[in-house]
């Protein structure tokens, strides 16, 4: 039973986690296109390759010109895209900084979801911990409570599986 019985807490703050070197490393590293973009320089590769007719021409010799084409292309693209300015330095590395708001906007936009500060801080022994309910089987066990705080007013509900 002990092993259900939480022995600490998260404290979220109301902050939410800096966006910078997220946003930096999508800027510096992009793994990931969408499919749109993927299919727009596919179409532009294909229109480029197909721009140019060889009569002739062995299959060896043609997979050579469309690998061509598509770095000329994506070389082309990639110049074209802009460069972050806006930079401060924190230690060897710069990663923009962004105000409370703007990082809650791009946690929207690139996580689907807000991320806050949070800390995990030990319950303190002068807690009184409730247990409501408990069972489940051997192998998933549960329990439902609550640890209270000596004064009453901080109560901490917990649903804990083993």
């Amino acid at each position: 039973m002990k092993t259900l019985l939480p022995t600490s807490i998260v404290i979220v703050k109301n902050t939410t986690v800096p966006m910078g070197k997220y946003v930096q490393n999508l800027v510096d590293n992009p793994i990931e296109k969408s499919v749109d973009e993927i299919y727009e320089l596919e179409n532009q590769v294909l229109t480029e390759f197909n721009k140019i007719k060889i009569d002739g021409e062995s299959s060896d010799a043609k997979y050579k010109r469309y690998i061509e084409t598509r770095k000329r292309v994506e070389a082309e693209r990639d110049i074209l895209k802009p460069k972050p300015t806006d930079t401060v330095g924190l230690g060897k590395k710069k990663y923009p900084i962004y105000t409370e708001l703007e990082n809650r906007k791009l946690q929207k936009q690139y996580l689907h979801r807000l991320s806050f500060n949070e800390d995990s801080v030990e319950i303190p022994d002068d807690y009184v911990i409730y247990l409501f309910d408990f069972g489940g089987n051997w192998n998933h066990p549960y329990a439902l409570g609550a640890a209270v705080s000596p004064e009453k007013n901080y109560i901490i509900y917990f649903c804990q599986r083993g």
